[in-house]
């Protein structure tokens, strides 16, 4: 499959830094089980709405075996695009749009997209279902998608009048809304395609600046962009010193250590896992060593369970849930501030993923040494 040079997908990070696009360009995206997991709820979707499918437990889509978590994932979205999508007079599902007015090397494929010409309304709802918070508001992969469904699919359409409904459906976003709505004219963000089209541009001049900020969280070149690690030190260097605030008033302050709370936080992370995997191949990261971190509490015996939860006066069945987990026998242990070491006989900790800890050895783990 051809990839636009200028993605919409990460226009979150090349709006932000122009270097960002060339300086991902060698660095391959890695799929992880989440990222297979949305495309094949995406092609769900899809299916349901080009095709008729209707997908079931157990169906294999992309190399992913769909359990009914999944199918009630999607549903939500597939309910709220049903409701809009066999009324519309023009719309697209899955359908590749070129985006020549932001750059001519910028195209994308929108989830789905609706035109109501009766309120001159274009609705763009986005399936999302990871777990990190999607807005939609100012959601610039959107913004792009607009620029190019107005620019092909509507061109005489009167811009003055045309409305946005932005949707973005996010089944897991557990900390917030999992249904967010953007409603605003076509008018009110042609600057943003502005800012799309002059970034976009920026991005593939020769020798584009980089500038750091939160867009750094998923680009994949962060590790070796210089002005990333020189913000994050700078970070690190002035949460040292106290900002300059009026007395009595520690909003600034605690707003910039957030701030670098996150940006330090970040770089962190970066330089943990290239530690990680140095000491995987079985080279020398001085001070650290790589070993398996503790995984799920998990039951070993359950055989007298239920005699042992009558003379504790404790539940550790429910109708709903026949057998409680460990962990959550466990909590109810130290609720009713009972030994937690009374389930030690019957329970045991699983091995953990592996994960970088501190040691005075500068020798990598014996674990990945060759035989």
């Amino acid at each position: 499959m051809q990839h636009s040079i200028v993605p919409p997908s990460s226009a979150a990070q090349w709006v932000y830094c122009a270097a960002a696009i060339q300086a991902q360009a060698a660095i391959p995206e890695i799929e992880t089980d989440d990222n297979k997991v949305g495309l094949a709820l995406h092609e769900v979707a899809s299916g349901y709405f080009l095709h008729g499918l209707v997908a079931q437990v157990g169906d294999c889509i992309l190399g992913v075996t769909l359990d009914q978590e999944m199918l009630d994932r999607v549903q939500k979205y597939i309910d709220i695009v049903s409701k809009i999508y066999f009324e519309s007079q023009l719309s697209g599902i899955e359908q590749r749009v070129n985006i020549a007015t932001i750059h001519p090397e910028c195209f994308g494929t929108p989830d789905a997209w609706v035109f109501d010409g009766h309120t001159c309304t274009l609705t763009v709802p986005d399936y999302k279902d990871g777990f990190i918070k999607v807005d939609a508001i100012e959601n610039w992969q959107v913004i792009c998608y607009i620029a190019g469904i107005v620019e092909v699919h509507l061109p005489h359409v009167d811009k003055q009048k045309l409305k946005i409904k932005v949707i973005i459906v996010q089944p897991q976003d557990y900390q917030g809304s999992k249904t967010k709505e953007w409603n605003i004219t076509y008018l009110e963000i042609e600057h943003l395609i502005t800012r799309l089209r002059i970034a976009a541009h920026a991005a593939l001049e020769p020798n584009p600046i980089a500038t750091a900020g939160k867009h750094c969280t998923y680009c994949r070149a962060k590790l070796n962009c210089t002005s990333f690690s020189l913000t994050c030190h700078s970070f690190a260097v002035a949460a040292l010193q106290n900002p300059e605030a009026p007395e009595n008033d520690i909003s600034i302050e605690l707003r910039f250590l957030q701030d670098a709370y996150k940006m330090i936080g970040l770089r962190l992370t970066v330089l943990e896992a290239e530690a990680l995997q140095k000491i995987k191949s079985g080279e020398i990261v001085q001070y650290y060593k790589a070993g398996f971190g503790q995984g799920k509490l998990i039951w070993t015996d359950t055989s007298n369970l239920d005699n042992l939860a009558k003379m504790l006066g404790i539940t550790v069945r429910k109708p709903e849930a026949p057998l409680l987990t460990a962990t959550q026998v466990k909590a109810e242990l130290k609720k009713k501030k009972l030994p937690e070491d009374t389930l030690s006989s019957i329970t045991e900790y699983r091995q953990g993923k592996i994960k970088l800890l501190p040691a005075e050895s500068k020798y990598a783990e014996e674990i990945f040494k060759e035989k």
